[in-house]
């Protein structure tokens, strides 16, 4: 998902956080492994992390060996470092991998031959007609060293694609995985046949390397939730066609008044100082939106019931399944126990940021601006109807 930042007339990368200069640790390799796939966005057969090719140089990098649609051999390496010496180790083991015969893969599958092919029947079904031959080697790096780096344009027609990842880290201590990848992309992803594919990593990781990896664990859907009761219609049409039927009541319910999150001690002190930050309503919720620049989920825990599928699309607006809110406010009004929904609703799953931390964080880098711009240019920059 790539953001960008509307900025004097430019587009320029959006970044939440701040660099972490630590680098990846070896507890995040393992996370990065347990769920490669998704990270590389690419559709492959997973077989093995075991070294099955063996070479004096071998290392201790992690190194998956998978098969793409095609049954091109697909080698996918983590490394927290991409130096000339763990490129060329890398490159020389590239030729030993592609030389890898069906029945020595079959021998390294967990099970054995036949679930290797019981497995590989069943990928091969989920994929398309017609699947393109991707990259021979992956590589998903932490840094990657300066005189590396133009070579990475070149070897990118020769089957190699690296991804870099970075940390970052909110001024509320959450950490983020930054993941972008190096020079041109010549060929095409696929994520939306990712589906059960990091289960199997996981999988094979769990039987060969017996450690459990939760850095990137996925939080469980929130429970169902109850009808809504004051949403706009999505659509015309009869009121049981667009959405669920409203609970009976003997009572109107009470209209709830706006529900006030805490707001940071440093955003009411920039506030003070006349900086025009965005506040947790209709219009802060907008510009969220705009910023992220496409439809994202939003979560809650179950005891929050809140409507499911709930959508915060780049319009500013909350969808959920025939509905339509134009406010967190309004939504508040269907599901009482989402009050205040700008700290209980985050962003994709539940170790995501809430509504109020995202809208938090843009306000303290549109302050960190106006602290060290020059005098009367701040005056230009973010300026809100």
């Amino acid at each position: 998902m790539a953001l960008f930042e509307f900025e004097d007339g430019r587009l320029v990368p959006a970044q939440f956080g701040r660099p972490v200069p630590s680098g990846i640790t070896a507890e995040i390799i393992d996370a990065i492994c347990s769920q490669v796939l998704e990270i590389v966005s690419r559709p492959l057969f997973p077989i093995t992390w075991n070294d099955i090719v063996r070479t004096q140089d071998a290392g201790e990098a992690p190194r998956l060996t998978a098969l793409d649609a095609t049954g091109q051999v697909v080698s996918v390496e983590v490394v927290p470092r991409l130096d000339s010496d763990t490129l060329i180790t890398s490159l020389s083991r590239l030729a030993d991998a592609a030389a890898l015969s069906w029945s020595d893969l079959a021998r390294e599958y967990e099970g054995g031959v036949d679930a290797f092919k019981a497995g590989w029947l069943l990928f091969r079904d989920s994929m398309p007609p017609s699947p393109g031959a991707g990259p021979r080697l992956v590589m998903v790096v932490g840094a990657i060293d300066p005189q590396v780096r133009p070579a990475l344009d070149v070897l990118s027609t020769s089957g190699v694609e690296v991804h870099e990842v970075n940390l970052r880290r909110m001024s509320n201590g959450r950490t983020f995985l930054e993941v972008a990848p190096v020079g041109p992309r010549l060929y095409g992803h696929a994520p939306q046949v990712l589906i059960g594919q990091a289960a199997a990593v996981q999988e094979i990781e769990a039987r060969q390397k017996k450690k459990e990896v939760g850095a990137f664990a996925a939080e469980p859907a929130p429970g169902a939730a109850p009808g809504p009761s004051d949403p706009i219609p999505s659509h015309p049409g009869p009121e049981s066609a667009s959405g669920p039927e409203p609970e009976p009541q003997t009572e109107p319910r009470p209209r709830l008044e706006p529900a006030e999150p805490e707001v940071p001690s440093d955003i009411l002190r920039a506030r003070e100082q006349g900086i025009p930050l965005l506040a947790n309503d209709a219009e802060g919720l907008k510009v969220l939106a705009q910023i992220i620049g496409e439809e994202v989920p939003l979560v809650a825990h179950p005891d929050c019931h809140a409507p499911d599928g709930l959508i915060l699309g780049r319009d500013g607006l909350v969808r959920s399944t025939g509905w339509v809110w134009a406010s967190l406010h309004d939504l508040e009004q269907a599901a009482p126990a989402l009050v205040p929904a700008w700290e209980h609703l985050r962003i994709n799953d539940l170790r995501g940021p809430s509504l109020a931390e995202s809208v938090a964080e843009i306000n303290r880098e549109i302050a960190r601006e106006y602290a060290h711009a020059p005098a009367g240019a701040s005056s230009r920059r973010h300026a809100r109807d």
